[in-house]
């Protein structure tokens, strides 16, 4: 329960940062649009290395398989 948590607050903290770091270099609205972006990616990736979800039931995702091997492959589980 708690690692749902954890991975949520750095990816809220990842985006809140990035937003305002690109925010005084570029536009508004493409800053949010690449904060939302990089969030989710860092996500995902959190939720793999927290271990919210196994081998099994990340293959169980639909392209499953796939996403096994691009995260086995670039070291990412």
């Amino acid at each position: 329960m708690l690692k749902p948590i954890v991975a949520t607050a750095i990816m809220i903290a990842s985006a809140y940062l990035i937003y305002f770091k690109l925010d005084k270099i570029i536009s508004n609205k493409i800053s949010c649009v690449i904060a939302i972006s990089f969030g989710a990616i860092i996500y995902c990736i959190m939720i793999v290395k927290l271990k919210i979800f196994d081998k099994e039931e990340i293959k169980l995702f639909p392209y499953g398989e796939k996403i096994y091997s691009f995260l086995i492959k670039y070291k990412i589980a």
